[in-house]
């Protein structure tokens, strides 16, 4: 899976924390940009949501 750099913080963020919610992610991204980064890590299996 290809991201651009400037990502890299939140999949940083993402690898260090076991839980979060899409808010916690700090980064450059806008809410819709950090939407879509987790759309594709759930379509690729790499996280799972949980209730």
């Amino acid at each position: 899976m290809i991201f651009p750099i400037g990502v890299l913080p939140a999949l940083n963020f993402i690898i260090e924390n076991e839980e979060f919610i899409v808010n916690d992610i700090q980064n450059n991204l806008d809410e819709i940009g950090k939407i879509t980064m987790i759309k594709k890590l759930i379509k690729e299996g790499f996280i799972t949501i949980i209730e």
